[in-house]
């Protein structure tokens, strides 16, 4: 039976060493590896590629996330700056308003102290011109009289007085001490005995100083001249009057220079209390627009703060996920290498060379025996059958 298939065997191994020598030139082995071992570059290199971008973009994390943790923090003092600082505005313009307040109650106080003042002494001076005028008048009446009376005294001698003095310049002498005894000066710095002697000249003047020379001695003769008791009440009257009026001067005077100087303080007073009152003011007017502007300041503030917390937020979140990504990328390529490597240590080791050999020549008897049966039929594939089992013994 061996002698029957040698020539079979024969031509069998004639075609299997042709078909082996040609898939040799073709090995599996030998097209995979260069393609795993390029797979692995690539997935090596795209390995450094994405850690150098993912290093730049943790970089940029990093410097993002400080540079926003600096603004949050000095965004958070300066809110609190801006609050103490209000808040400090807030008391100091209470303060400035009652001081306001007060200066201008203190200025309405000056002025109506002016006024007041003011009233007083016009009223105080015109009083004062009322009385120096009519002390004046009765002066002027006086002297008139006694003139008039002491003349008539000279002429008439020790002859009769109404016949040395005209009745109607009598009559105008009674006249003018008429006047001066309305006033009241007369009755409080005459005795009433010599006002009644001057009531009785004033009502009858012929009669009065006739009587007053029977009535009144004279000190340089036994009779006085008939003018002499009459002309005495008016002397006295006369300076009582002129030491009315020199006293009241005096006062008036006195009274001027107080005022005066009342005056001079209270209208410095008033100029102190308006400058203090403008400088209020303008201050509390500055301090309100530093106000409004800190607390706009502060608003902004806050709203920039609320946007760089949520900035912050977002970014720190997309930084980690981004991480996150990236960790479980690294592990998978790590995986991915590692199985690459051991392939390639699988495929480059003598057992697989070995395995891949015999899958080899397999493939290739195999193929033979494909083409034997389609040219010689069914004797040629019974021949490979036996062989396979001569090789398998």
């Amino acid at each position: 039976a061996i002698g029957a298939l040698a020539p079979a065997l024969l031509a069998s191994a004639l075609v299997g060493s042709a078909s082996a020598t040609r898939l040799a030139e073709v090995s599996p082995v030998g097209k995979v590896l260069p393609l795993i071992l390029n797979l692995k570059s690539q997935v090596e290199t795209d390995g450094v590629r994405e850690q150098a971008s993912f290093d730049k973009y943790q970089c940029w994390c990093e410097n993002t996330l400080g540079r926003k943790a600096n603004d949050i923090s000095a965004g958070k003092e300066s809110i609190t700056k801006l609050s103490e600082q209000i808040l400090s505005l807030k008391g100091q313009l209470g303060s400035h308003g009652a001081q306001i307040e007060q200066l201008k109650k203190d200025i309405s106080d000056n002025k109506a102290a002016q006024k007041e003042a003011t009233e007083v002494r016009t009223k105080e001076n015109e009083e004062y011109m009322a009385e120096h005028g009519e002390s004046e008048n009765c002066i002027g009446a006086l002297e008139s009289a006694i003139t008039a009376l002491t003349g008539a005294g000279a002429r008439g001698g020790k002859g009769s007085f109404r016949q040395s003095l005209p009745e109607a310049q009598m009559l105008s002498v009674a006249a003018d001490v008429r006047r001066v005894l309305q006033h009241g000066l007369v009755w409080r710095s005459t005795p009433a005995k010599d006002m009644e002697a001057v009531r009785r000249f004033v009502a009858s003047p012929g009669k009065a100083l006739s009587a007053a020379q029977v009535d009144r001695q004279n000190p340089f003769g036994d009779y006085a001249p008939q003018s002499t008791v009459i002309q005495g009440i008016l002397k006295g009257m006369l300076d009582s009057y002129k030491a009315s009026i020199a006293k009241a001067r005096e006062e008036e005077q006195a009274k001027q220079k107080a005022f005066d100087e009342l005056m001079q303080t209270k209208r410095a007073e008033l100029g102190t209390l308006s400058t203090t009152l403008r400088k209020q003011e303008s201050d509390e007017a500055s301090k309100e627009k530093t106000l409004a502007d800190s607390q706009t300041a502060r608003d902004d503030a806050k709203a920039q703060l609320d946007a760089d917390e949520g900035f912050f937020e977002d970014t720190k979140a997309s930084c980690k996920d981004t991480a996150t990504a990236y960790s479980e990328r690294s592990r998978l390529r790590t995986e991915e290498l590692s199985g690459i490597n051991r392939a390639i240590e699988v495929l480059g080791s003598p057992e697989a060379r070995a395995i891949f050999a015999n899958s080899s020549s397999t493939l290739v008897q195999l193929a033979a025996v494909k083409d034997h049966r389609a040219s010689s039929g069914v004797a040629p594939a019974r021949a490979y059958s036996e062989l396979r089992e001569l090789a398998g013994k």
